[in-house]
């Protein structure tokens, strides 16, 4: 993680709850396989690994949802070649 993004990322409290892919999943109405490809491939929210356990907090959720938010298909199509350049420009 580089200083740019180190500078992105909020600090925790404790009023921010944790939780799981499944209640992620629920909350947003996506399959659990669905929510695992997104972080696979880099496009999901921010997620928390312990050991072999995978968290959210709450207002990267909402923060993710924020971000994915648009108000045309156009828009829409902007942001998924965004994410496409971004994540091929990760892999380089």
């Amino acid at each position: 993680m580089n200083q740019a993004q180190l500078a992105t990322v909020s600090t925790p409290t404790f009023d921010d709850p944790i939780l799981t892919t499944e209640q992620v999943a629920k909350e947003i109405n996506v399959t659990k396989p669905f929510l695992e490809q997104l972080r696979s491939d880099g496009g999901g929210p921010e997620f928390i690994k312990v050991a072999r356990l995978v968290r959210y907090r709450r207002s990267a959720i909402e923060r993710w949802l924020s971000e994915n938010t648009v108000a045309s298909t156009a828009q829409a199509n902007g942001l998924k070649r965004h994410r496409r350049h971004r994540a091929a420009s990760a892999r380089r």
